[in-house]
């Protein structure tokens, strides 16, 4: 079974990457946005027991001191938009 693990910053910690995207959507299309939080979303399909998939989630994707991170559940909260960008099957990513 597909399990999803989303990795963000903490409340209060800086999230570098969401704030490129901020300064991108107002310099190149001259939109102001107030915040911006990045996600990463990992699947991984693979038969895991519930301690497994909790040591994965707090062990092996996130720094547990700046990051927080969810299993099968969605971490983005009291958000106006929410744009998932991901790749095509078969195309790998830089991160993982």
């Amino acid at each position: 079974m597909p399990h999803r693990i989303e990795v963000g910053m903490k409340p209060g910690q800086p999230d570098s990457a969401g704030a490129s995207i901020r300064g991108q959507l107002a310099e190149d299309l001259g939109i102001a946005v107030d915040t911006v939080s990045v996600i990463d979303v990992y699947t991984i399909d693979a038969a895991l027991s519930a301690g497994e998939l909790e040591k994965v989630r707090t062990e092996l994707f996130a720094d547990p001191i700046i990051q927080d991170a969810a299993a099968d559940t969605s971490l983005a909260r009291g958000c106006d938009f929410a744009i998932e960008v991901g790749f095509r099957p078969g195309v790998t990513d830089n991160v993982g």
